[in-house]
């Protein structure tokens, strides 16, 4: 059994009690993905895969007049993301990287195009780590492979 967290809450599972958080054990296969992380999703990592996007706190498009607004906004955006990902043909492809930090700094440099995974519904099962992306602010959200127009085929 496979499992996907789309940003999960932190709102019910607040305090020293992680027995309710998702994690590894809780499946064969278990990827995260955080929009929303430290405000209304856990930060994590909670699963054999865990994706950063846009850093993993705020999205693209989301700012508002409203902090309510732009918080629910960030927490919500995982779920277009993981619908377009059922049949983007650009993908949403992420890096490896130990935290967003280097990210931001743009350390993070894989060896081999072997290296970056597929986010979302495609995702390999033999992923492990922490990964970060980036997407557009509007539909469609996938920037592809990074560095080529065209699709990507591991």
């Amino acid at each position: 059994m496979n499992v996907s967290g789309l940003d999960p809450t932190i709102i019910f599972y607040m305090g020293t009690n992680r027995s309710h958080d998702l994690d590894p054990s809780d499946a064969h296969f278990v990827d995260v993905i955080h929009t929303g992380a430290g405000i209304l999703g856990q930060w994590g990592p909670n699963g054999h895969a865990d994706f950063y996007v846009n850093g993993g706190t705020s999205q693209p498009g989301c700012l508002s007049a409203s902090l309510i607004k732009t918080l629910s906004c960030d927490h919500t955006k995982v779920t277009p993301y993981f619908i377009e990902s059922i049949n983007s043909k650009t993908g949403f492809w992420a890096v490896p990287c130990p935290n967003r930090i280097q990210y931001n700094l743009g350390l993070c440099v894989p060896n081999s195009d072997k290296e970056y995974v597929l986010m979302g519904e495609h995702v390999r099962r033999n992923a492990r780590g922490i990964f970060y992306l980036s997407t557009n602010a509007y539909k469609p959200y996938a920037q592809g492979f990074p560095g080529r127009k065209a699709p990507y085929v591991p």
